[in-house]
């Protein structure tokens, strides 16, 4: 659903929607800002449903596919990520997810020559 400021309640309206049209029981797990899709390791103009980044409501961050979730990360780049996704979850919309996403761009020399 592409609507600006809609709610929770929005969400859960439509799901009921498509529910009695379908008959297949839905439920609402969660709401994102956004939800940021990667582009696949083979193709770089093609994103994968199995690495992206999403920011809740509340500012909270569901990862999947990224080296920050892998145990054997090094901790070095580990902590990179997390900095640079906590500078993204900030974001409330494009204008400040752009500002954001050129601050975490910042990190990655920094890091990468620690």
């Amino acid at each position: 659903m592409l609507e600006r400021r809609a709610t929770r309640e929005d969400y859960e309206r439509l799901s009921q929607e498509i529910e009695d049209r379908t008959t297949l029981p839905l439920a609402i797990e969660s709401v994102y800002r956004y939800v940021v899709f990667l582009p696949s390791k083979q193709y770089a103009d093609v994103p994968v449903p199995n690495r992206f980044f999403a920011v809740g409501e509340d500012g909270e961050l569901k990862v999947r596919g990224l080296e920050c979730r892998r145990h054997d990360t090094p901790p070095l780049l580990n902590q990179m990520q997390h900095e640079v996704l906590s500078i993204l979850a900030e974001a409330h919309d494009y204008e400040s997810y752009f500002k954001s996403s050129q601050l975490a761009r910042i990190i990655w020399p920094i890091t990468k020559n620690a």
